[in-house]
């Protein structure tokens, strides 16, 4: 509790919730917000975890798959009235390093009162924003996410993962979402060691710096190499 209550503090949101694994996540949350009258639009190169739990998903929800920007701006008119659009993205895509434009879908987002975002930041979660946000941070789009996610593994040095959300989803999932339920809970030292390194995102910025420096060097020597 003091977990999801300091990560619900840091995202300025109603609530958290933590999982023992970013797999459990991603492939249950899909499933137990979906029904028939849903409409899944989907990022092609989402993590496999995600894939999964689309997948999982499909017996009731419908879904379609997209990448470029122009795509999301084609299939938004099929989310209509009678259905719940769910837009479903990573902030830095694993295998390419892009990073998406959440303030862009964002944009498209507010236009329907029935589309919900859901973005996976475990790329982004510590290693970009000012506070190490990840890249809703960057692009001042916080608060416009329904279900913000991330894991404490890779820039964390932890394990286990999470989302940021509404308190009533919050609840909803504790009650609905199988592999949260079914699974056991994070030993107490792994939520310790997470809430500390939760408490000083803000101060690695020095380090964010240099990470974004000498990313950008290897950018670089890879484009001169012709590679």
């Amino acid at each position: 509790r003091e977990l999801e209550s300091l990560l619900a503090s840091l995202f300025g949101a109603e609530s958290a919730l933590v999982f023992s694994r970013r797999y459990h996540m991603n492939t249950g949350i899909l499933p137990a917000v979906t029904d028939a009258n849903t409409l899944i639009l989907a990022d092609k190169l989402v993590h496999a975890s995600l894939i999964d739990g689309i997948r999982l998903s499909r017996p009731s929800a419908s879904v379609t798959v997209i990448r470029t920007m122009r795509s999301w701006r084609i299939c938004w008119p099929n989310i209509t009235a009678s259905i719940t659009g769910y837009v479903v993205t990573e902030s830095v895509f694993s295998m390419d390093g892009d990073v998406a434009s959440l303030d862009r879908l964002v944009e498209l987002k507010r236009r329907y009162a029935n589309v919900m975002l859901y973005v996976d930041e475990a790329h982004g979660i510590a290693v970009r924003g000012q506070r190490g946000l990840g890249v809703a941070e960057e692009q001042g789009c916080l608060k416009d996410i329904d279900f913000l996610c991330g894991t404490f593994g890779k820039a964390m040095a932890s394990v286990g993962a999470y989302v940021v959300c509404r308190k009533v989803m919050h609840d909803y999932l504790v009650n609905r979402m199988r592999t949260l339920i079914f699974t056991t809970s994070l030993p107490p030292i792994n939520v310790a060691w997470t809430r500390f390194v939760l408490s000083h995102l803000e101060d690695m910025q020095v380090r964010r710096e240099h990470l974004a420096k000498i990313s950008a060097s290897l950018r670089t020597a890879i484009r001169k190499s012709g590679v």
